[in-house]
Order: C-alpha cells, then structure tokens, then sequence
C-alpha cells in the first residue's frame, strides 16, 4: 500500500485529503459501469469520507455508485457477538443510503461454500471503473484481510483500488515515519494537523442514479430478523449477543449524547473510577466505525458548560492516544507477539524478575473467571458479559495476569486470545497496544519488584484502596473478599 510524501510546510485542507488516499492497485480508472464502494470498516452512512469520496468519482465520471457491504463468516473469532453487532448497524443503512443515490448490496453468506460460490467482490469488481473501500492498518487476526485482500481483489479484477483513511482524525500516512516511544513523542505531530484534520462530510448525494442489476445476493436486514440471520451462520454460537450494546448508529448517538451532557464534565476523574460508570461507552461504535472519531471529537470540543481541561483530556485520550496505537501496530508487525509486542527492555526484567509469587493456571480457568484473583475474576467476567471491560479493570487485567501464568509470554498470548474472542473492541489497534502498555509499551522502568521486575505495577489491594472495588463487583452480580 502506498502512502502520501511528506507534507508541506503549510499544512492545508488539501494536503490532509491529498494524505488520506492510498491506492491498493494503482492503475488508470477504466470505462465501467459504476463506481463500487466496498462497505467494510466504517459502518455507517454518515459522516464517512470513503463515501464522500466514492460518491464525488461516481459523479465526476457521470455514473451511478453502488455499495457492498459483506459480512463473511471466515474472519477470526466469527460469533454471535460480532455478527450481532454488525448487523445491527445496517438495520437502517440502506434507507440512509438511498437518500444519498447510491445502491446498496449487503452479502450475508451462510457458509464458507457460499462465498466461493458467489464470488460477490469479483463479480461486482469486473464491471466497476474505480473500486473504492475503508482504509485499516493490518492488524491482529484481520491482517490479511485488511492488507492483502484489497490489492489481490484490484489485481484479479484489473481495476483501480483506492482506500480512504478515515479511521483516526489525523491520517496515518503522516505520524508512521517511525514508530513513537510514547504519547509525548507523537502528540505535538497530531495537535499541529489536529484543527485542519477535523474534516466535516459534505454529505455529497450521487448525480446519476439508476438501478443496476448485478448477481450478488442480497440480505434485507431488520432488528428482527437478526436472531434468524445469525442461527443461519456457521459462526461460533457460544459467545453471545450483548444485548446492551447494540451496534445501531441510533445507540452511538445516544451514548455520545449521553457523554456530552452527563460524562464529559466529570470525565478526567471517573474515567478510571472502577466504582462508577464514567467511561464514554463508545470503544465498540468506534472499533467498528458506526461513529466517526472526527465527528466525535468535534462533537466534544464544543460540548457547552464543560471546562477546556475536562474537553482536551477526552480528545486526549480519543485523538492522540489512538493514534499511538495504530502507530505502534503499523510500524510493529508482530504486534499480537510477545517478542514483539513488548519492548526489550521488559521482556528483559521480566525474565528475571522473581517467579515466587506466580501461580499457574489453565486458559480455562482464565477464561471462566475461576482464578486465585477475585478482582482479575470480575474483570474478565465483565469482559465475558459485556464485550468490554472498565478502563481501570483492565489495566489490572492485564497487570494481574502476569502473576498468573507460567510465564510473561504466556500470559501475553492469553490475553491476546481472551481480547479477541469476547471483546467487542478487540481485533484493534487501541486493545492490542492497551495490553502491550501492561507490559511496558510506551511506559518506562520502576522500581524492582517481585514478579514485575522494573516494569510498572499494579495490585488488587492498591486498586481498593483507590476505588470502590466491591461496587464494580455488584455492578457484574459479584461479590469481593474484603481484603484483597
């Protein structure tokens, strides 16, 4: 995948734009039928500048845009949970869709026979001038098809293939030149492109419309009829549905609204509050793209009767700090491996820090919160439950499990194994570097001590001695020693 050069000294609205297109396969747009908007990474209608970009080549060729969006059956960890969520959001796609002019087209294969039979992406390929899709760092599980899968379609096809980076507010093409130490090191490179980079869709609606009559089946998705849809799926039906996280584009709003209006005043100091809910609730929406970080981001920099410090600690954590995540899995390819993943010099510490206080356990036992930490248990059953966990939690979580393993290794590929399978967050760059950062990415020496070594530490009895432990507990139906 390409990326842009560097960027001038004056940085413009047109260098921003100029940087957030990579081409997957780049040959000479073509005579076709349509232009086709492969749907895969931002799930929405709204707000979504692969869109405005696909509508603005459709209408500057004269001709109609079509949109697919699939949900394959062979991504890793394919459950009920993310199936679930996915359809959720494209309950109402295709009415926003229409509204814009463009055609929509959402595959749901049943089976893997199903997809090498359809062939949707090649069918529809062949007849496209210009295929446009969502740009996503290769990462985790999905790296393949993220990375691979879109130059191999536009090589097959023989068409162009443009991707759009609409995945953080600053693109990615300009903060990769090297991968960052910490926050510190890529925070003046993103506040200095910040403003220009808050790009608001122009909600561009297609010129010429007209039906276009293609082979690939198409699934009319209803709330429902999802229970049915997802039974039908040779996926793995023993990771549920969360229920109280819908992947609906109405759910989004109504959790930013709520962050607006209720967290953001508060949200430098409960967001870690393991006794409250002080959290934005939006890790999921924002993992699967039903909300777009530029339109949340502008959305809290003019939250009214909020302070400027509590606006800039949340844009903090959603602007600069994702940014360090996608960086760190960019220029890391073995992100999701400890030898990899961890810095040198804590997998140094570890190795010879004092094993006297670790007890072994099964990936069972990890798994169905049955392990000698109570607290590391309401984690992982919040986790379990919820398809996420709370942000202080999962510090622990992931400190905790270190204790808890024959080795720092081992603990790490656990972790991993345990985030992708059951969170709704998980498979992404800010999760991956989240527990990455528990063994000492982006962090620094401390102090030695046993089972840690120099690396930064944390402990169930400190975290009750901040936070109301046993009111997290009650909030997962658990209940906690008192002396942790």
């Amino acid at each position: 995948m390409t990326r842009s050069k560097r960027e001038p000294a004056v940085i413009t609205p047109e260098t921003i734009a100029h940087a957030r297109v990579h081409l997957a396969h780049d040959v000479a747009v073509r005579a076709g039928e349509y232009v086709l908007y492969w749907l895969r990474a931002y799930r929405r209608a709204e707000d979504n500048l692969a869109l405005d970009h696909a509508i603005v080549r459709a209408n500057s060729l004269g001709i109609p845009l079509l949109v697919v969006e699939s949900l394959d059956v062979r991504y890793p960890y394919a459950s009920d949970r993310m199936h679930a969520f996915v359809l959720e959001s494209a309950v109402d796609r295709a009415a926003v869709l229409a509204l814009r002019g463009a055609q929509y087209c959402f595959y749901l294969p049943r089976t893997r026979e199903e997809i090498t039979r359809d062939r949707p992406l090649d069918l529809l390929a062949q007849r496209a001038a210009l295929v446009v899709s969502d740009w996503y760092p290769a990462c985790g599980p999905m790296a393949k098809f993220w990375d691979e899968t879109p130059r191999a379609l536009g090589q097959r096809a023989g068409v162009r293939v443009e991707l759009i980076d609409d995945a953080v507010v600053v693109p990615m093409a300009l903060l990769c030149e090297k991968h960052e130490h910490a926050a510190r090191t890529i925070r003046p490179k993103v506040q200095r492109r910040l403003e220009v980079s808050l790009t608001e869709s122009q909600s561009p609606t297609v010129t010429q419309r007209g039906v276009i009559a293609h082979e690939v089946p198409h699934t009319a998705v209803t709330r429902e009829g999802i229970d049915a849809l997802i039974a039908a799926c040779a996926i793995d039906h023993t990771v549920p549905r969360v229920r109280a996280t819908e992947g609906s584009r109405e759910q989004a709003r109504a959790r930013l609204q709520r962050l607006l209006t209720q967290r953001l005043g508060h949200y430098s100091a409960r967001r870690n509050d393991m006794g409250v809910e002080g959290s934005s609730a939006l890790s999921a929406h924002l993992h699967f793209g039903v909300l777009s970080v530029r339109e949340v981001a502008r959305a809290v920099r003019g939250a009214e009767g909020v302070t400027r410090e509590e606006r800039d600690a949340f844009v903090e954590e959603l602007v600069v700090r994702r940014s360090l995540a996608f960086n760190h899995v960019m220029t890391e390819p073995r992100h999701t491996e400890y030898d990899g993943g961890v810095p040198a010099w804590a997998r140094e510490t570890l190795a010879t820090a004092s094993k006297d206080s670790r007890t072994a356990h099964t990936f069972a036992q990890w798994e169905q919160s049955l392990t000698s930490s109570p607290l590391w248990n309401c984690a992982q059953r919040e986790l379990v439950r919820d398809g996420v966990i709370q942000p202080y939690a999962r510090m622990l979580w992931g400190k905790l499990a270190i204790a808890m393993a024959e080795s720092p290794a081992q603990a790490f590929a656990w972790l991993i194994a345990l985030n992708d399978k059951w969170a709704l967050d998980g498979r992404d760059p800010n999760t991956y570097t989240n527990i990455a950062w528990c063994f000492g990415l982006h962090d620094h020496p401390y102090p030695t001590q046993k089972v840690f070594g120099s690396l930064r530490s944390m402990t169930a009895a400190a975290a009750a001695r901040k936070w109301d432990v046993q009111a997290y507990a009650a909030r997962l139906g658990m209940s906690l020693p008192r002396k942790l």
